[in-house]
C-alpha cells in the first residue's frame, strides 16, 4: 500500500491515489510482457526454472518501488488476478459483440 503524507487528505485523495496505482500497475504489466520467461509457453525460457526464477526477481523488485512488503507469492497472485479480470473482460466484450450480431440480423 501507498502510504501519503497527511496534508494530502483531500476529497480528491482517492482519485489521485488510485490513478498513481493504476500508471504503476501499467508499468508492471510492461515489465512483465518484457519478460517472455513468466508467460511465453512456446519460449525455452518459459521451460528453464532458472531464467523463470531470474525474470521473477527482476519483476519483484519493480514491484517493491511501490509495494516494500511485497513478496513473491503475493506479486504472482496479483499477476493471475490481473491476467483473469483481462479475460473476464475479454469475453463480455465478445458476448456483447456476440449480442450485437444477434439484434442486427433480427
Amino acid at each position: 500500500m501507498i502510504h501519503y503524507p497527511s496534508d494530502c487528505r483531500s476529497d480528491n485523495m482517492g482519485d489521485k491515489k488510485r490513478d498513481i496505482e493504476h500508471k504503476f500497475l501499467l508499468e508492471v504489466i510492461a515489465t512483465y510482457e518484457s519478460l517472455p520467461a513468466l508467460w511465453k509457453i512456446k519460449s525455452d525460457d518459459y521451460m528453464n526454472r532458472d531464467k523463470k526464477a531470474d525474470a521473477y526477481n527482476v519483476l519483484l523488485q519493480n514491484y517493491k518501488e511501490h509495494f516494500p512488503e511485497a513478496t513473491l507469492e503475493g506479486l504472482r497472485k496479483k499477476l493471475n488476478s490481473l491476467r483473469t479480470k483481462k479475460k473476464t473482460k475479454g469475453e463480455k466484450k465478445e458476448e456483447k459483440e456476440k449480442q450485437k450480431k444477434r439484434r442486427k440480423k433480427n
